[in-house]
């Protein structure tokens, strides 16, 4: 084995993706399959299951690296077409017949796209894990141990205290849910995949997705590869002191499958992950769930659930994360913001390569005070191979956009009292700040908005700035629509 490039083969019973023959330094590399939406074609709320047919397969590479890596990827048609992604980081591909080389010089998050976004390959190059720390010590370590194989777990569920670690090569087919816990760690290079089970009709908020907090605190999430969740991937209520560092979120097709959702949590950090997700990527909202609290018949027991505080949202710090969104948000603020307030949130040195209905998105859906939030040198980039989102509002109507090019806006943000309204009181945003914003358009492609919609002059958006802002690498002023109530604008 190359010491430069850590590959590790499939387990068994892990059915190969055939996409794509790839090797690493000249080492063939096994790839995974993933099922992934193919049309940006949504049902309104709630959405259960989705048809496949909406769906497509693409594949999943990841290994270790701590040298320059040489990557060769044969297609199975001839290649005219191809973009490593995200362009920022600068990998020149060259193509020659149906094979494609280019060499990565450091660990990164990519998505390879050949003859268009469609059965992509996604490359997750990470450094050498620390041995000592999750090496062979670590079924010694952690409460809960997933060496290389298949696992399947069911509802896994954590104390305070408890750890779980998912070593590269394995695949455990489970979720994992902690409430009212403290001190949670997760780790580990492996998968965490929730393809054989199926969301419940109603929902159980506690339950469904592939990882579930409830009112936990100081809790780590590190490395590992989540897949397929039947909802919200990582679902969060209630929450304080979080960290989520290096994460892919992957295989995400069904209705709802968000990225990270936090509910009324505090001290959040995101840092380093790559997310594709059928709706909102990473999102804050505010919830006021009745059923939450009233509890539900769980296992026949009736068992009552503790209230839920509705806390204000604050100190949020997202960084150096690869955002791909199929649908909805990628940045996003709302729809629900039942909370007194939303303050102190960040976004920063982020790239968000492929976006569906708005990259930098504050839907103000509820009463709170929105304010202070920033988004700092975020990288957007539009595709012509981008299509347009349209809602499916019966089972005959069928995925038929109109012909030309899907820009949706680069800022957008709006306030309304709707379905996800629940104190039908408007609210107001405030010191809002879009620093250093990048786009990057494919050739004769529109340029994206800015879309700002107020309600009237006591709920509005105000003291909203952009400070440098560039369209394929220079100074831009994009078309922006501001609503009459719309208060101090200002471009620089």
């Amino acid at each position: 084995m190359n010491r430069s490039a850590v590959l590790r083969p499939l387990p068994p019973g892990e059915p190969p993706c055939e996409l794509y023959d790839v090797t690493v330094n000249g080492e063939p590399a096994g790839l995974y399959k993933l099922r992934v939406s193919a049309i940006p074609f949504n049902r309104p709320w709630p959405g259960r299951e989705r048809p496949v047919d909406q769906t497509e397969e693409a594949a999943m590479l990841y290994f270790e690296m701590n040298s320059p890596a040489e990557i060769a990827v044969k297609a199975r048609e001839p290649i005219e077409d191809i973009a490593v992604r995200p362009l920022s980081k600068g990998v020149k591909a060259t193509a020659e017949g149906d094979t494609a080389r280019f060499t990565l010089m450091k660990p990164g998050q990519y998505s390879v796209e050949i003859n268009g976004r469609r059965r992509n390959l996604h490359l997750f190059a990470d450094p050498p894990e620390n041995r000592g720390e999750y090496g062979r010590s670590a079924r010694d370590r952690f409460t809960y141990y997933f060496g290389p194989g298949v696992h399947r777990v069911g509802n896994l569920k954590l104390n305070s205290g408890e750890s779980v670690y998912v070593a590269a090569g394995a695949v455990v087919h489970g979720a994992i849910q902690a409430r009212d816990a403290k001190n949670i760690h997760i780790c580990g290079r492996g998968i965490i995949d929730y393809s054989e089970m199926s969301r419940h009709d109603p929902l159980h908020w506690e339950e469904d997705g592939i990882v579930n907090f409830v009112r936990c605190e100081n809790v780590t999430v590190e490395g590992i590869i989540l897949r397929d969740s039947s909802w919200w991937t990582i679902t969060s209520f209630n929450c304080n002191n979080m960290t989520f560092r290096g994460l892919k979120a992957v295989g995400m097709w069904r209705y709802n499958s968000d990225g990270f959702d936090f509910v009324n949590c505090t001290n959040v950090h995101v840092d380093g992950c790559f997310l594709r997700n059928f709706d909102d990527v990473i999102v804050f909202k505010g919830l006021r769930i009745r059923e939450m609290a009233e509890g539900y018949n769980e296992g026949g027991k009736g068992e009552k659930r503790p209230p839920y505080e509705l806390v204000s949202p604050r100190n949020y710090l997202v960084e150096n994360c690869v955002l791909w969104c199929d649908w909805g948000g990628a940045m996003e603020i709302g729809a629900e913001t039942v909370a007194d307030e939303y303050s102190n949130i960040t976004y920063r040195n982020c790239d968000i390569i492929h976006v569906a209905d708005g990259a930098m998105r504050i839907q103000s859906g509820d009463r709170a005070v929105i304010h202070n939030v920033l988004y700092d040198d975020v990288r957007v980039e539009y595709s012509r191979y981008d299509l347009p989102s349209i809602f499916q509002q019966g089972d005959d109507k069928k995925y038929e956009p109109a012909p030309g090019y899907s820009v949706t806006p680069v800022i957008l943000g709006w306030m309304y009292n709707n379905l996800w309204t629940r104190d039908g009181i408007y609210g107001n945003v405030y010191d809002v700040t879009y620093r250093d914003i990048a786009v990057h358009t494919d050739e004769g492609m529109p340029a994206p908005k800015i879309v700002l919609k107020s309600v009237d002059d006591a709920h509005k958006f105000d003291r909203i700035r952009v400070e440098r802002f560039t369209l394929n690498g220079k100074p831009f002023r994009p078309e922006t629509e501001l609503s009459g109530f719309t208060k101090e604008f200002t471009f620089t």
